[in-house]
């Protein structure tokens, strides 16, 4: 089976694709550069909230340190395409998308992708691996909310 990734470029996300290579062709990784790690809380939060937004991403960057840091070896002739968020449905995408077709797209951890992206490789099928509590908590910090909620 061949595989195509989609994802952020996030130690976590390097990690899976680097699994995956140990098992499975991979034709090629799109990774979307993502935010840092210790983001910065939005405004109009409450001190209370504020420590917490911190605290919460602190702890998520020591684990993805702790966890992922020197297992995430690609093979050395791997296609990387390093993309910014505007680009992630453009047509540098669906070029190299269709320079290393694949049987599967695994997206994970990047922006969402558009109708015209998921057409790109009309026969593959595309496999959407989500971090939150999908539906109720969309985006791009997924963990944190259903976390503050509890």
């Amino acid at each position: 089976m061949r595989v195509l990734f989609i994802t952020g470029n996030h130690l976590r996300h390097r990690f899976i694709v680097s699994q995956v290579c140990k098992h499975c062709e991979v034709t090629g990784w799109i990774a979307e550069v993502r935010e840092p790690m210790l983001l910065t809380p939005p405004a109009g939060l409450s001190e209370h909230m504020t420590h917490l937004f911190r605290h919460h991403f602190a702890l998520r960057d020591q684990a993805e340190k702790e966890f992922f840091s020197g297992r995430d070896e690609l093979p050395a002739k791997l296609p990387i395409l390093s993309i910014a968020r505007e680009e992630l449905n453009s047509s540098k995408v669906y070029d190299f998308m269709r320079q290393h077709p694949a049987d599967v797209v695994i997206s994970y951890g990047c922006h969402k992708l558009t109708p015209d992206t998921l057409m790109a490789l009309p026969v593959a099928r595309f496999l959407n691996i989500h971090g939150g509590l999908s539906p109720w908590y969309r985006g791009t910090t997924t963990h944190f909310w259903p976390v503050y909620f509890t």
